[in-house]
């Protein structure tokens, strides 16, 4: 038996070591008082530049040109992540009609110099701006599944 107890102990330690290590997540509620992803674009350089960056040479979705041009799009209000990367903005947007399928959930940095994003389109995810592990857990975490 206490043979056995051991071999399921260093087990559990192997496969801990083995597995990635995530951050806890914490990501604020949606607050209608935040600005919105189009205020943002409209009234945030910066934050424009970065999105900007962030789509150039990307095969998107009509629907995701509409975010710079101030055009027909869904947004919510801004969330703030409050760990792992703290400071960070996220925003989503969406396709009028059809948010499930067609979202695109999106990580400002703090300082305001990079976009990361995770597109949802025909009910296939894919990340844009290769974040690196937590962003893209983070931005996991903010897309309805």
């Amino acid at each position: 038996m206490r043979k056995l107890i051991w071999t399921v102990a260093f087990g559990i330690t192997a496969m801990s070591a083995l597995a990635p290590a995530y951050a806890e997540i914490k990501v604020s509620k949606e607050d209608a008082t935040k600005p919105y992803l189009f205020d943002v674009t409209k009234k945030d350089p910066a934050i424009r530049k970065a999105l900007t960056a962030l789509f150039k040479g990307e095969k998107l979705p009509d629907w995701t040109t509409e975010i710079l041009s101030g055009g027909n799009y869904v947004a919510g209000a801004q969330r703030v992540v409050e760990a792992p990367v703290a400071g960070a903005f996220v925003y989503d947007a969406c396709m009028p009609h059809d948010c499930f399928d067609n979202r695109l959930e999106i990580l400002i940095t703090a300082d305001k110099s990079r976009a990361f994003g995770l597109l949802k389109e025909d009910g296939k995810s894919r990340f844009l701006g290769k974040p690196d592990q937590d962003v893209g857990a983070i931005l996991k975490s903010v897309q309805p599944q």
